[in-house]
């Protein structure tokens, strides 16, 4: 449940183009003994860099052993595959409503844009609330709840995502919002 939660904040970073689970095993060494890790998920990013996750609750990473395992595999992961291994944490996965949130959201964020005629002459100003950014879509779709959410989902706006989405979240546009032809 973990490493899925986390996965989907991937499906959310506009910067990762792709990741796979437990993508490839090494064999390292530790205290004179050869030993083997998959690590649980890699992603590319748009520059062409990778990064390694290894997803586990804090308390396992905050064993001594564990500690020592990983400082020994962040740097065998520098040194010999030239990406980094993060760790990751629930503490750093589960920060406020994110997870509940993003699960809300992505349904919307698998769909495209909607097309929608007349939207040409709709201003959007840069700073409003969820609920006003419905009401400006109400006059030109009849799914105007559905098409906010495909808005905010596809990060059209900027807000906190670690507090619940709500009509009075506030959003803040970025850049230009395009729903036409």
């Amino acid at each position: 449940m973990l490493e899925r939660d986390f996965l989907l904040t991937l499906e959310f970073d506009n910067e990762v183009v792709a990741y796979t689970t437990q993508p490839f095993s090494i064999k390292y060494s530790l205290d004179g003994g050869k030993r083997r890790y998959t690590p649980d998920i890699l992603a590319k990013y748009r520059d062409n860099s990778f990064k390694s996750f290894e997803v586990k609750p804090l308390i396992k990473f905050e064993k001594p052993q564990n500690k020592i395992k990983f400082l020994a595999l962040r740097d065998f992961f520098l040194q010999k595959l030239d990406h980094p291994l993060v760790l990751m944490s629930c503490a750093d996965i589960y920060r406020g409503a994110q997870i509940e949130n993003l699960k809300r959201l992505y349904p919307f964020r698998q769909q495209p844009i909607q097309v929608i005629e007349g939207s040409e002459s709709l201003e959007i100003p840069t700073l409003l609330t969820c609920g006003m950014l419905q009401e400006l879509l109400v006059d030109v779709t009849d799914l105007p709840y559905q098409c906010a959410m495909q808005f905010i989902a596809h990060q059209y706006f900027d807000w906190d995502v670690t507090k619940p989405l709500s009509n009075s979240t506030q959003l803040i546009k970025i850049g230009e919002i395009s729903c036409t032809l």
